[in-house]
C-alpha cells in the first residue's frame, strides 16, 4: 500500500489532501504542530517536531513514505512594522520553512531515496513584480521574511534534486480558498 506523510497536515490544504489520499488508498500520517494524525493506530501516538532533525529522521526512516508533502509554513505580514518581534519572525519563518524542509530532504537522503517531495512554495517570492503573471522565468524579488524564505526553500529543493537525485517538487502557490481556510487568512 501507498504511504504518505504531509507537513502541516492540519491547514487548508493539508486537510484536503489527507482526505484525498485516504480515498485513493494511501496510508496517510499527517503532523500537525506538535503531533502525528494517522489513518493507522500504530504510529498515533508519537509526538513529533519537524524543527527537531532526530524526529524527522526516525519519522522517514521508520514510515518509508513513498510521497512526502511539505505544506507546514510560518507565516506572518513581515512586510508590515512588527517593532522588536522581528528578529522571532525571521527566525521562525526560516525554522519551519527553511530548516525543516532540510530535515525532510536529507531523511529522503539518507533513508528513504525513492520517495518523492513536494514543497508548496508561495506567490510571495516574486514580491511586488511589475508583470501581470508571473512563471517559473520571473524572477525572484520577495519583499518580506516570508518571501524570502520561500525563496530558500524553492532553492534548497533545486539543490537536492539537481545534487542529491531526489524526487522534488516545488509549487508556487497563490491565495486560494476553501471551507478548511482559517478565517485570519
Amino acid at each position: 500500500m501507498a504511504r504518505a506523510i504531509i507537513l502541516g497536515s492540519s491547514g487548508q490544504d493539508g486537510t484536503i489532501l489527507f482526505q484525498k489520499l485516504r480515498l485513493a488508498g494511501f496510508e496517510v500520517l499527517g503532523v500537525t504542530r506538535d503531533k502525528v494524525r494517522s489513518s493507522m493506530n500504530k504510529f498515533s501516538d508519537r509526538r513529533i517536531s519537524i524543527s527537531r532533525k532526530e524526529d524527522v529522521f526516525e519519522l522517514v526512516r521508520d514510515f518509508q513514505p513513498n510521497q512526502i508533502y511539505h505544506l507546514a509554513a510560518y507565516q506572518h505580514s513581515s512586510a508590515d512594522d512588527v517593532g522588536d518581534e522581528e528578529c522571532d519572525i525571521l527566525s521562525q519563518s526560516l525554522e519551519i520553512n527553511v530548516l525543516a524542509l532540510h530535515h525532510v530532504l536529507e531523511a529522503v537522503h539518507l533513508y528513504s531515496p525513492k520517495s518523492a517531495v513536494f514543497y508548496a512554495g508561495s506567490s510571495h517570492v516574486f514580491g511586488k513584480t511589475d508583470t501581470v503573471v508571473q512563471t517559473e522565468e520571473t524572477p525572484f524579488s520577495p519583499i518580506g521574511y516570508y518571501g524570502i524564505s520561500k525563496v530558500a526553500g524553492i532553492e534548497l529543493c533545486r539543490y537536492y534534486r539537481d545534487k542529491r537525485s531526489l524526487s522534488v517538487a516545488t509549487g508556487i502557490l497563490y491565495n486560494h480558498e476553501s471551507v478548511y481556510r482559517k478565517p485570519n487568512f
